[in-house]
């Protein structure tokens, strides 16, 4: 027993000798020595309890004058811990502050069935992510993997879905409903109209609706003439890009103009929309499956490409016109 002692001594002092790392003290929150410098430091992050069962979205529009929506993470609970949830297929989202060497353990404890490191998560039981002051949102919980969504309009017109099913179609209804998301009182709803040219379809204007607010785009044309934007409330002129009026932030590159959207209002933009020459291209942040649901014209942003064709209803449409025309408004007869 004593020479495993003095063998367990003698690597400790090599590993010590190798590194010039002081490790923090076990008062500074630090129980087994196993957060160094850097670490923890995290000075406030969004509070949910596991029981509540909240989604994030739900989690944030808790009310700022509620004060314990967020938590002031002291020295001994320094950094900010995020978790995903599968609660009877609801992903639920917590958060709270939490000592180093509980982020360390619990991150090394995931379930080997979840996939928490690379988008899209697949959360079968619960995944865990720690952060700091250095990276910690803007909503004060912790960044979660991510992999931008593409939606593309353009042409004839063409439609390539978020999960990449693409199809034809063009119509004659007053607006078509490219992406529909409910996400409480920051619901989304972006919709174009479609003209014909010479027997041919192309998108020709469009409108974006978030929070009550509703901005008007008018045609690129592409021929050096500026892009009409209406607001109710305010007076958008295309020489002062970027800049922001209400829930959206606009800014030009080129003829491409695009429109910065923060879909839960927790100061991070999650969808991007690009107003081009007879094209529409919307990217989107889809956390995981079930983050804000996704329904129009774009798809369900669920990674499936083999179930696009969902209607209005829920019914899955029998052929992609039918599922075109499902997403029109002020259709003719």
């Amino acid at each position: 027993m004593k020479c495993d002692t003095k063998i367990f001594a003698a690597v400790l002092l090599a590993i010590m000798c190798q590194t010039t790392a002081r490790v923090v003290k076990r008062a500074d929150g630090n129980p087994h020595d196993l957060m160094l410098p850097g670490q923890g430091m995290a000075n406030q992050c969004l509070k949910c309890k596991l029981s509540e069962k909240l989604s994030l979205a739900e989690c944030l529009m808790k009310p700022d004058s509620d004060n314990k929506k967020y938590e002031d993470c002291k020295s001994s609970r320094p950094e900010c811990m995020t978790q995903l949830w599968n609660w009877n297929k609801k992903m639920v989202f917590a958060s709270e502050c939490q000592q180093i060497e509980a982020c360390i353990e619990e991150s090394s404890n995931e379930p080997w069935h979840n996939n928490c490191d690379s988008p899209p998560i697949i959360v079968s039981t619960k995944c865990r992510y720690c952060c700091n002051a250095a990276n910690i949102t803007q909503g004060y919980y912790c960044p979660l993997p991510s992999d931008p969504m593409l939606c593309k309009v353009w042409g004839d017109p063409r439609f390539s879905t978020f999960d990449g099913y693409k199809y034809h179609e063009g119509g004659d209804c007053d607006f078509y409903t490219l992406l529909k998301m409910d996400g409480g009182n920051h619901d989304i709803l972006v919709q174009v109209t479609e003209s014909e040219h010479q027997g041919h379809y192309r998108v020709e204007t469009m409108k974006i609706t978030q929070a009550g607010q509703t901005l008007n785009v008018g045609t690129n044309n592409h021929d050096g003439t500026d892009v009409v934007f209406t607001l109710p409330g305010y007076t958008i002129n295309v020489a002062d890009f970027p800049s922001v009026y209400g829930q959206f932030n606009i800014g030009k590159i080129g003829d491409d103009y695009n429109i910065y959207i923060d879909t839960d209002l927790d100061g991070y933009n999650d969808l991007l929309i690009t107003w081009g020459f007879r094209r529409v291209e919307l990217k989107l942040t889809q956390l995981f499956d079930g983050d804000f649901p996704v329904e129009g014209l774009c798809g369900n942003a669920d990674g499936d490409s083999e179930n696009e064709l969902i209607m209005p209803n829920g019914a899955t449409a029998p052929s992609d016109s039918v599922f075109h025309s499902s997403w029109g408004t002020g259709c003719p007869p």
